[in-house]
């Protein structure tokens, strides 16, 4: 298994990495190698290393069963988002980043099926944390109510803790109780909600519950020469519920939200599916000008980008559309 959710379209083994590409993915993990020396560490980037390794050489490299058994491993064996050293500098107050979300779960479960590891601790945690309403998360990690979590962290850890539960035959006991919730939460205007709702529902074999009119949603979400996850005219803060505080924000296209339209666009009719296959064309076309043309979000009209620049994300994901249109 090479394929992560993420990413879920991507086959990595035959993914040809173009040479300005291949130099940043070697340069970006380069850059990685003291850290990891040092234990300064979060699964999420131990995912995206060990994916640059699959793609650059074949095969692994670094040790990554010491590195999750030694920094990303709590007392009780659950996997954590952060090593401790990582967790400091990113919290800088108590022991907050001792956490085990989704995604770091589904992380230790990806890398244990890329190596032929026994996976039944990750589907036996993943069954403890399905909540009373069907929805899969861990709530110590955050208190937050559900009408002001994410939509798209939530599906996401939706997703992976149906994929778990599925590779390990543990799915049959809560099938219907997960069907019944993915059903009935209403569309969302986020092609990466979309995207993970439509690959649970796949895994579940309830594609007829995929919400009718996803092509509005990526026709709103186009921006520059691909997709934008989520279109700004129609965001609002959920917890004030209003524009007030998202009405300058920009859409920049997304690499990565691209793939998602393209994943989408198969629960649209076929003229719709051609226009978004076009639109990705043109934006191949564009790649392949300007390689990396892949802007850091920025939230409202501020130079500073939100979070990291250039993710080797979306740079896979960049190459995948160079390479498939």
């Amino acid at each position: 298994m090479s394929n992560h959710l993420l990413i879920h379209n991507i086959d990595l083994f035959s993914l040809r990495l173009p040479d300005e590409y291949q130099k940043w993915l070697s340069d970006w993990l380069h850059s990685l190698e003291q850290d990891l020396d040092d234990g300064n560490i979060a699964s999420s980037l131990c995912f995206q290393a060990i994916t640059c390794e699959l793609l650059l050489f074949g095969t692994l490299k670094w040790d990554w069963q010491s590195i999750f058994d030694d920094y990303l491993t709590d007392k009780d064996g659950s996997p954590l988002a952060y090593s401790e050293s990582y967790g400091k500098r990113l919290y800088n107050f108590d022991d907050q980043w001792r956490q085990t979300p989704i995604h770091a779960i589904y992380t230790l479960f990806w890398y244990n099926s890329l190596m032929g590891h026994d996976i039944m601790g990750q589907a036996q945690l993943i069954k403890t944390l399905i909540q009373p309403d069907g929805w899969i998360y861990n709530p110590r990690v955050s208190i937050t109510q559900l009408r002001t979590r994410m939509r798209s962290e939530l599906f996401m850890s939706m997703a992976m803790g149906i994929e778990v539960l599925s590779d390990a035959q543990m799915l049959t006991q809560n099938r219907d109780q997960l069907l019944g919730t993915l059903s009935d939460a209403h569309r969302t205007e986020y092609l990466s909600a979309e995207y993970f709702r439509s690959i649970a529902l796949q895994i579940i074999d309830g594609l007829a519950q995929v919400p009718i009119g996803l092509y509005c949603v990526i026709q709103d979400c186009k921006a520059g020469q691909g997709y934008s996850d989520f279109a700004v005219k129609n965001k609002v803060d959920d917890y004030m519920g209003t524009t007030k505080r998202t009405n300058r924000d920009v859409a920049l296209h997304s690499p990565i939200s691209s793939v998602h339209a393209y994943h989408l666009s198969q629960y649209t009719t076929v003229e719709e599916r051609n226009l978004i296959i076009e639109q990705l064309s043109l934006f191949a076309a564009h790649l392949k000008k300007e390689p990396f043309d892949i802007p850091a979000f920025k939230i409202r009209d501020l130079a500073i980008p939100f979070g990291t620049d250039i993710s080797p994300l979306e740079i896979i994901c960049a190459a995948w559309i160079r390479q498939t249109f």
